[in-house]
């Protein structure tokens, strides 16, 4: 992302933030105009959506699902996941949690997040 877009910082996660990783993102979001949400698009990429919206309330939440991927396996209705997801959906990240439980799979974004921000930021 930087080489297509040196004026831009990104804060990546490997996963669910410390409270320190979140103590950081708060001071970032205070010195930028724009932040954008790129989780997976799953529960865990809801819950981690949920924890970015609790330091950066008006950030903007992608759905990677909305953009080309590969289908999976669908959840079963009575999964971890759907009742996770179903849960959710009442939430701060609940458009996404209801985007996952209507595609009826997981998307994992690695990939095509790279193409979603350069979208989104072109």
């Amino acid at each position: 992302m930087s080489d297509r877009f040196p004026d831009r910082g990104v804060f990546g996660t490997a996963s669910f933030m410390s409270s320190e990783g979140l103590d950081a993102l708060a001071q970032l979001v205070g010195q930028v105009a724009r932040v954008i949400a790129c989780p997976d698009a799953d529960l865990g990429g809801v819950r981690i959506a949920e924890q970015i919206l609790s330091v950066a309330p008006a950030a903007e939440l992608v759905d990677i699902g909305a953009y080309p991927h590969d289908r999976r396996q669908p959840w079963k209705p009575d999964s971890t996941s759907a009742v996770g997801l179903r849960a959710a959906c009442t939430g701060p990240a609940g458009t996404l949690a209801q985007a996952c439980l209507n595609r009826g799979f997981p998307v994992e974004q690695e990939l095509a997040a790279v193409d979603a921000l350069v979208d989104l930021l072109a």
